[in-house]
């Protein structure tokens, strides 16, 4: 979000949707994705940002990162991008099986394990989900 504007009108209100809570991956997305449908993103590539990311518990635990990680990509997939088939989710298997090896590879099985403990706690979120990127009608 730090180098994109937005139009006001175009906004959203709330901003990002009663699905996003706390530390939230993959939200300046489905903003700027929802944004985009009702006007024009302009991006100011020369610009320069400092991110002054904090530590925190929410962020330090790999099985509550890996499942708001599958929970929030398959919402953008399905919700915001309304990519729905089998294709879609076959290739999303396949992303997440590549972060599998790639968390097997960099942290050894104790890193795989937690990683795929999040991916299957996370299955039961995908179907509560709701059904659209917004809890507001106001776009």
């Amino acid at each position: 979000l730090g180098c994109t504007l937005y139009h006001r009108s175009a906004m959203p209100n709330p901003p990002f949707g009663s699905h996003f809570t706390g530390y939230s991956m993959m939200e300046d997305l489905t903003l700027s994705s929802l944004v985009r449908r009702h006007g024009t993103l302009v991006n100011a590539r020369t610009a320069r940002i400092f991110h002054d990311t904090q530590p925190g518990t929410y962020k330090s635990d790999p099985v509550a990162l890996s499942k708001m990680e599958l929970v929030n990509r398959y919402f953008v997939m399905t919700r915001v991008l309304g990519r729905t088939g089998l294709r879609a989710n076959a290739r999303l298997a396949l992303w997440e099986g590549f972060q599998l090896l790639a968390a097997l590879r960099q942290g050894g099985i104790s890193s795989a394990l937690s990683f795929l403990k999040g991916k299957l706690l996370a299955l039961p979120r995908l179907f509560a989900l709701p059904r659209t990127a917004t809890s507001s009608s106001s776009l």
